[in-house]
């Protein structure tokens, strides 16, 4: 069983905090029934919906939504309106649809249902993308984020025939492909140090995360063994995760890891009982090198290249929006 310390939505990585990707679409609203007025979407380590509602009464005493039998509770914002937020949507399933319908109790027993709401990522992104006046740089991102998910469907193998970016030109659809910058450094032991092998990889779970394995000379027991990673050399605020031993590998996967981090340089390091090892560096973009530009990729399929190939055009394109959106402050 993994120990695992969050410092925040499933993000292993001890993050700063980041401006994410907040658009807003309007949607239909309504006098005598709980209203979806409006939806926005935030990126992290994964896409996350706002679902801003309307109440109809002050008499009201609860708000929320209905996602199937789901039951989300909406929190009261300073302006009236209500917003519930459904977490952890998958990029696979970008261009699904999901029905969402606003409730609200009033008084103590009457539970209000509204008006269906369809709800899909794919459909928000071109709904965006339709505006004449968009910023350059949320349309390049909207269309990155399409290809994304396209990626995602074809590596998982889900409904290839409807792919995310269906609504692209053929331009479009084309990822933008760049060197990629290797941050992997190994230490040099010396005479006192642990010394160790170790190999690194991110791979996919419907989001992605790190997965690290190491052979630590010396160590026999597998007991308080465990493994640091933090976005910088110090380690402070590191998270850390109980390695499982197979034959003489100890090994861990983190969680999921922020969309707009994947050139970041992260470090990691082992505790043992016979003491710590010195720290690797590692990034997502260093595993894209290496699919994508060594020959250890040779053995790789071409969809997980494809994958990774949009993952990172993603990442840059979300770096670019937050860029331009700072800029304007």
């Amino acid at each position: 069983m993994k120990t695992k310390r969050f410092l925040s939505l499933f993000l292993v990585l001890v993050m700063l905090v980041v401006p994410t990707l907040t658009i807003t679409s309007g949607a239909a609203s309504s006098s005598t029934r709980p209203s979806i007025v409006g939806v926005h979407v935030r990126v992290e380590s994964g896409f996350c919906a706002y679902f801003y509602i309307e109440a109809p009464s002050s008499q009201t005493t609860e708000v929320g939504i209905f996602v199937g039998e789901e039951r989300i509770q909406a929190q009261k914002q300073d302006d009236g309106r209500y917003v519930a937020v459904i977490r952890g949507l998958s990029p696979t399933k970008m261009a699904d649809l999901i029905a969402v319908y606003p409730y609200a109790v009033i008084g103590t027993s009457s539970n209000v249902r509204g008006t269906e709401y369809l709800f899909g990522l794919q459909d928000y992104a071109m709904n965006l993308l339709s505006q004449e006046e968009l910023p350059e740089a949320t349309r390049d991102l909207l269309i990155a984020m399409l290809n994304y998910g396209a990626a995602c469907q074809i590596k998982q193998g889900y409904r290839t025939h409807m792919p995310a970016n269906m609504g692209l030109s053929e331009e479009e659809k084309i990822v933008p492909v760049r060197p990629y910058e290797n941050v992997l450094q190994v230490p040099v032991f010396g005479e006192e140090d642990i010394s160790y092998s170790s190999a690194a990889s991110a791979y996919y779970l419907d989001r992605l995360v790190f997965s690290f394995g190491f052979i630590i000379d010396g160590l026999e027991d597998a007991a308080d063994v465990y493994m640091e990673i933090a976005d910088n050399p110090e380690f402070v605020k590191s998270s850390r995760y109980e390695l499982a031993k197979s034959k003489t590998v100890y090994s861990a996967d983190t969680d999921g890891i922020y969309l707009n981090s994947l050139t970041k340089p992260y470090y990691i390091r082992v505790s043992t009982p016979i003491g710590v090892t010195l720290p690797i560096s590692y990034s997502v973009e260093s595993y894209a090198h290496l699919v994508l530009e060594t020959e250890a990729g040779d053995a790789i399929d071409e969809d997980t290249k494809a994958y990774l190939a949009a993952l990172i055009a993603f990442g840059d394109a979300l770096q670019a929006y937050e860029a331009a959106a700072t800029a304007t402050e």
